[in-house]
């Protein structure tokens, strides 16, 4: 394949979008959400990370020193970011559930995840784009994966680092793409 820079990306901007597990999920690239789903706002300027971990497993034979056959055996697609805004949907889903209420007039409580609750099940969808071409990553159905681990000082932005990994939904696939990007033509036109 030639060298094209027209194949690269770059992206410049982006959104993270959740929903409950079994909201419809997008058909396209640039087509509205359903509106099930919830911006998660700004994230920091790392933008998103999206990671497909495959583990596989060698099979030897005594004629030979290396492998013959090679299978996958699992993998895990996982997408990380930090969110920097703070309110009832990203906190709750940063850290894995809860439940936000109002006891008294203006005054808000949170409830983490107590002993037996089940973590936060939802779809999430990452979209970016890059000049006139436009993505999305679908997952969904996951759930957050590591700690949350947050800094809170005078000199910058108190976030909420996610990690948040795919769970098999009954289709089989963990997370898909969507995009307009006329490089993913299959029949090269």
């Amino acid at each position: 394949m030639p060298q094209n820079a027209a194949e690269t990306v770059i992206a410049g901007t982006g959104d993270i979008w959740v929903a409950p597990t079994g909201t419809p999920l997008p058909v396209g690239p640039t087509v509205a959400l359903n509106s099930a789903f919830r911006d998660l706002g700004y994230t920091n300027d790392d933008g998103v990370t999206l990671t497909w971990t495959p583990e596989v497993e060698n099979y030897t034979a005594w004629q030979s020193r290396s492998p013959i056959r090679r299978e996958l055996t699992s993998a895990t697609t996982a997408v990380s970011f930090g969110l920097l805004q703070w309110n009832q949907d990203t906190v709750p889903f940063a850290f894995g559930g809860g439940i936000v209420t109002e006891p008294t007039p203006g005054i808000y409580r949170l409830d983490f995840l107590a002993d037996g609750d089940a973590l936060e099940e939802v779809s999430l969808v990452a979209e970016f784009a890059d000049g006139d071409k436009h993505y999305r990553v679908v997952i969904e159905r996951g759930t957050i994966m590591e700690a949350i681990e947050t800094q809170l000082t005078r000199g910058s932005f108190g976030e909420l680092p996610v990690s948040f990994e795919a769970l098999t939904p009954e289709s089989g696939v963990a997370a898909y793409m969507l995009t307009d990007d006329p490089s993913f033509d299959p029949d090269g036109s």
